[in-house]
């Protein structure tokens, strides 16, 4: 990925410097002010999360991977119309792709994925919304890495999700502390990625989903009753709703672009909200472009 999306240098035992990014937001889509050259915290000691207050100097932080982590190894399921892929020691187990689609993929069963137990269109859009770019599709033998990357048409933004890891988007470089690229396993994302904020990952800097396990806790608590807001899920889960509403009623319509002016700015506005539009696409273009649309 290009640094013009700017870059997170991970420091030897330290926080992530973030570099020329200017979209950090919290779990419910709202900015959090930052200047680059700010500092994340990674050790999950911080006072002042998720910023680093120095804590990693004084807790005894490391930030080297553990050996008796999940192995990198990438598997293909194949399926009728799709193969999908996935690389297990990538995963930050957010439950995503098992909560919203567990006909295809299995939490609590092998294979974790039965390739033929969903709809092209769901299982692309599950896998392009997982969020450690553990997983990946192709269609006739051929990866569509550009359409699990959104076709680089997402902006470059860190998302501080609830208790859990930085949520990477939108191409941003990762670097170490000397500037070289960090090395990732196959078949990872570089447009997607989950990096580690509650210090107990076994595959640093990525999550784990250890945070899980240790009850890592790094959010104010809610009150007993969310607001409206909150219970939506914030801005995020708002621009889905507002997009895949948008998409319904085109079907519905059956427009097919010959709608008003301001109808085809408002569809192609939440296309561009709930999925990339597909330039480069492999041999079966017409069903890949229709699932990456949803």
């Amino acid at each position: 990925m290009s640094s013009g999306a700017g870059r997170i240098r991970v420091t030897h035992d330290g926080p992530y410097v973030i570099e020329n990014v200017e979209r950090l937001d919290d779990d419910l889509g709202r900015p959090i002010p930052v200047d680059s050259g700010a500092e994340l915290c990674r050790c999950g000691g911080s006072q002042n999360k998720p910023f680093c207050d120095g804590t990693h100097a004084r807790n005894g932080f490391s930030g080297a991977k553990d050996p008796k982590r999940v192995p990198y190894r990438r598997d293909a399921y194949e399926g009728v119309s799709v193969t999908v892929y996935d690389n297990r020691g990538i995963c930050q187990h957010s439950g995503l792709c098992t909560g919203h689609l567990n006909t295809v993929f299995h939490s609590d069963s092998e294979p974790f994925v039965t390739a033929s137990g969903g709809r092209m269109d769901e299982i692309v859009r599950a896998v392009r919304d997982c969020p450690s770019g553990a997983l990946g599709f192709g269609v006739d033998g051929h990866e569509a890495r550009e359409q699990v990357d959104w076709d680089g048409a997402r902006p470059p933004a860190i998302e501080v999700s609830r208790d859990g890891p930085y949520r990477i988007t939108g191409g941003i470089e990762l670097v170490e502390d000397d500037g070289s690229p960090v090395p990732r396993a196959l078949g990872s994302s570089e447009e997607h990625y989950a990096l580690c904020r509650c210090g107990q990952s076994q595959n640093k800097p990525f999550c784990s989903g250890m945070h899980w396990y240790v009850q890592f806790r790094a959010s104010a608590p809610r009150g007993a009753e969310p607001t409206l807001f909150e219970w939506a899920g914030g801005f995020p889960a708002l621009l889905r709703i507002r997009a895949s509403s948008m998409k319904d009623t085109c079907r519905r319509t059956r427009c097919s672009g010959r709608c008003s002016p301001r109808c085809r700015r408002t569809t192609r506005s939440a296309w561009r909200v709930g999925s990339a539009k597909s330039s480069a696409a492999p041999k079966n273009t017409a069903s890949v472009t229709a699932a990456t649309r949803g």
